[in-house]
């Protein structure tokens, strides 16, 4: 399975959605894995609409939305990059735990299990994620191991 193709369908299923951002994507060739197709589409369907409800609810004049995927190493890179507000310092610690939400009113109350779950996913192939944030700039990075 290729990571590439799961990023293809999640943009594809949140194009609705993604109408009034710029989207942005530079997917380089990168090795086949193997995997469940489904997990890896849910992963990126949650990041990116984490994304994009950021940069709604912040309403950024020129929203652009980022998809970069490379071969490193050993390892498949993804990074999902947004222009939005960014996370502040003292949630960033707490994004990954079930059932923190930063959505509690309006359109998009959440109940906090998306970040945890991408997470869980991500392990479960003995990969990794990071996150880093400061005002206009927030990078969700993964990474996962090739195999041999």
């Amino acid at each position: 399975m290729n990571l590439n193709d799961t990023i293809t369908e999640a943009l594809s299923l949140l194009h609705n959605h993604l109408k009034q951002i710029t989207i942005k994507t530079n997917l380089q060739t990168i090795p086949q894995i193997q995997a469940n197709k489904g997990e890896f589409v849910q992963v990126w369907t949650n990041l990116l609409k984490n994304a994009y409800d950021s940069l709604k609810s912040a309403k950024v004049p020129r929203p652009v939305i980022w998809v970069f995927s490379e071969f490193i190493g050993k390892n498949i890179v993804i990074k999902i990059q947004d222009n939005g507000p960014g996370i502040p310092e003292n949630i960033l610690s707490k994004i990954f735990e079930p059932k923190f939400t930063t959505k509690t009113s309006g359109t998009t109350v959440g109940l906090g299990l998306g970040l945890s779950i991408v997470q869980r996913i991500i392990h479960s192939y003995d990969g990794s994620i990071s996150v880093t944030s400061e005002q206009g700039k927030t990078i969700f990075l993964i990474k996962i191991p090739a195999g041999e």
